[in-house]
């Protein structure tokens, strides 16, 4: 075999190669996830028209939630998520499980405003895309559970875009030690509030995926 004839199969290989490595590169990148606002309350029916009013976790009724999420996708091309879950992690490894409302879906109906779920977020390459959320449980047992949570995570599904990409995608939006968990029924929920916003950035720092 000569040199001559080994030149078309080296061009063939050559290109196949361009083409990997072009398809690498493309999806290269990391999905980024800055939590903001984030507000946790615990409530119980007030006034006999139906309304809530926030009260101490131990006479909780329920729990209501908000964050707002700013998400990045760093890759070049583009990236879907699905089955959106907002993840509470509680003492004794216990979760409880939240599908969000997006925010700004808002319809006034009947006297109430009704929200659609959040199912899927399609994430342009490179450009941001702001989320705002909301949700709650109303169980008293919940209520109970959540005042002893440790972290909040959002939780989406995605499509395998790489070797070093899991098909989960969880980033922690909160996190509270747990000395204060101890201590919930003694503390007033505002001051949860506020200490929960100011931490929820902190866990961009670490290295895992998004």
């Amino acid at each position: 075999m000569t040199v001559n004839s080994l030149t078309p199969f080296v061009r063939l290989v050559g290109v196949l190669a361009g083409l990997v490595v072009e398809r690498f590169l493309r999806s290269f990148g990391r999905l980024w996830c800055e939590p903001s606002e984030w507000k946790m309350k615990f409530v119980a029916e007030g006034d006999p028209m139906g309304g809530y009013e926030e009260v101490v976790p131990e006479k909780a009724e329920g729990v209501e939630y908000s964050v707002r999420l700013d998400l990045f996708n760093g890759k070049e091309i583009p990236v879907g998520l699905r089955d959106i879950t907002i993840v509470f992690g509680c003492e004794g490894d216990e979760e409880l499980v939240h599908k969000p409302w997006d925010s700004t879906t808002g319809m006034f109906s009947l006297g109430r405003t009704d929200y659609a779920k959040l199912v899927v977020v399609n994430l342009p390459p490179r450009q941001w895309v702001h989320l705002p959320l909301h949700g709650g449980f109303n169980d008293q047992d919940e209520a109970r559970l959540l005042a002893k949570w440790r972290r909040v995570e959002f939780v989406g599904q995605r499509q395998r875009r790489g070797l070093f990409e899991g098909k989960t995608y969880r980033k922690i939006i909160a996190t509270r030690p747990v000395s204060e968990n101890r201590n919930s029924r003694r503390t007033p929920t505002s001051i949860l509030r506020c200490y929960k916003v100011a931490v929820c950035v902190t866990p961009l720092l670490e290295p895992e995926d998004g």
